[in-house]
């Protein structure tokens, strides 16, 4: 007998373990900057500022990561009860929303405190779009708050795309983002949003932050994070302390921090590399034993 070739199927079956998908995740972190800015749209650049809001804007990830796509939302139409996009910058301290209210019903958007995520008026939140990645957000660091800084965090948990505007999950058509009392079909967590949190990120006056977020390890394409509403309730975390509703929040997002989860092919439905190494491994196996029979 040939014992040499056992080592050889072992190591075959060992690599196939190593590919099957779901068992190692990859950390990362997408810093909004001008560094990491990949495009906005409709044209402008990637500079910060005032002077560079656009509808959306695009960053890179670190460790080869995917890009995001960010946007900015508000509920600015249907007597402030639906949502609608607004305007998207990054400063020093990261992210900010000018909803499009702006200099019409909600005075001082735009300006500062309230050129950052806030709930001063209306509530602002943005919508990061990861594309085909799946993300299993960890972490929403904040680089600037006034006042206060607790948040609200979401992921789409539905098998649509709620950044279809012709579709029955578009962000655009949900009511529920402020008023509780909005129909039930159109509330965002009626629509396959899941409430993953809120939370108080203070960490001293005029000082960044970061919150750990997303405790239960929920992956998704589609985040929100928000200026706190209190439609989702006011407890938060730290567990030992509550959101206050009476008082504004207003931030940046610097940065958020997750695992990217790899592709999943279905229960029970092996990668093709797997296929192909578990082909080989059969294969030696085979020929093993056609050799035993030869030599009998």
């Amino acid at each position: 007998m040939n014992r040499k070739r056992y080592p050889i199927f072992a190591a075959m079956l060992g690599l196939a373990a190593v590919q099957l998908p779901g068992i190692a995740n990859a950390a990362v972190t997408w810093t909004f900057n001008s560094a990491n800015c990949v495009s906005t749209s409709p044209g402008g650049n990637c500079g910060g500022g005032d002077n560079n809001f656009a509808d959306s804007r695009t960053y890179q990830g670190s460790g080869g990561a995917g890009n995001v796509t960010v946007t900015g939302w508000a509920n600015t139409t249907g007597g402030n009860r639906r949502l609608q996009q607004g305007e998207m910058a990054h400063y020093g301290g990261g992210l900010g929303v000018k909803n499009a209210d702006a200099g019409s019903g909600d005075g001082g958007e735009g300006s500062p405190p309230e050129h950052a995520v806030d709930n001063d008026d209306r509530f602002d939140l943005v919508l990061f779009d990861f594309g085909t990645q799946s993300v299993d957000l960890s972490e929403v660091a904040l680089g600037w708050f006034s006042q206060d800084s607790d948040l609200t965090v979401l992921a789409y948990t539905g098998n649509l795309d709620p950044t279809d505007d012709t579709g029955a999950h578009y962000i655009g058509d949900q009511e529920s983002w402020w008023n509780s009392n909005a129909d039930n079909n159109e509330t965002l967590t009626s629509n396959g949003w899941t409430l993953i949190g809120n939370h108080d990120v203070d960490s001293g006056p005029g000082v960044p932050g970061s919150q750990s977020v997303n405790s239960g390890d929920v992956s998704s394409s589609y985040w929100i994070v928000s200026a706190y509403n209190p439609v989702f309730g006011s407890n938060c975390t730290p567990s030992n302390s509550f959101c206050q509703s009476d008082y504004e929040d207003y931030f940046k997002i610097s940065a958020l921090s997750g695992d990217i989860i790899p592709d999943d092919p279905g229960p029970g439905i092996p990668a093709p590399a797997t296929l192909a190494l578990i082909g080989l491994g059969l294969a030696g196996m085979g020929y093993r034993r056609r050799g035993r029979k030869t030599r009998a």
